[in-house]
């Protein structure tokens, strides 16, 4: 009986000291042996350890809550957002030194028939060109109904030229800015202010 078992285990500790370390192992093993065959198991490791397992939180668009930077050369950053509830993109572009910026889409990472957002110093808000060829009498600004950009804006700030605009990226008739998938983009800037042949370009390709 428990009585009896007990009775054993002390008179064993009590005569012979140097077999206690085997009675006490003996009494530990019985009561991990009658707790694995309770009928109350853990359900879980969150049961068994006392802690709430979190459920997976929905995913967060990386450059959808603040913007991102992206370096286009040494003294030329572009920082951007995409307001996904407004199905637009806000950007920044920040020069260092005092010339006319431009930024545009492309269809395949050409120059010619590509959409650009252009800002001068000292002009009027940064607008949307066509960019019909590489003579600056080939680019255009797009016609009045397509003047669609929102808080354009273009000034000289700590000897820096600033451009900021916001974009719808699905708009009829032009070339979209893709949420998914590769938007081949284009940038340049002048050697001044006077829209004019540029003193720097590139392109790259951006994944949102």
């Amino acid at each position: 009986t428990a009585t009896s078992t007990e009775e054993v285990v002390t008179t064993t500790v009590a005569s012979d000291p140097t077999e206690a370390p085997i009675a006490t192992t003996a009494s530990v093993l019985s009561t991990v042996i009658s707790t694995l065959s309770s009928d109350e198991q853990p359900s879980s490791t969150a049961a068994a350890t006392g802690f709430k397992e979190e459920e997976p939180s929905a995913e967060v668009l990386p450059c959808s809550v603040e913007f991102c930077d992206f370096s286009l050369s040494d003294e030329f950053l572009m920082r951007y957002k995409v307001n996904s509830s407004e199905g637009s993109m806000s950007v920044e572009l920040i020069y260092d030194g005092v010339a006319w910026l431009g930024l545009a889409l492309s269809n395949d990472g050409g120059m010619i028939g590509s959409e650009s957002v252009i800002g001068i110093p000292g002009g009027v808000a940064p607008q949307k060109y066509y960019l019909g060829g590489k003579d600056t009498s080939a680019v255009v600004p797009m016609e009045d109904e397509r003047q669609t950009l929102l808080n354009s804006t273009i000034e000289l700030m700590n000897d820096q030229t600033v451009m900021k605009f916001t974009k719808l990226m699905k708009e009829p008739g032009e070339i979209e800015i893709a949420s998914t998938g590769d938007n081949f983009i284009l940038w340049a800037h002048g050697f001044d202010s006077n829209l004019g042949y540029h003193q720097s370009r590139d392109q790259f390709v951006l994944s949102l």
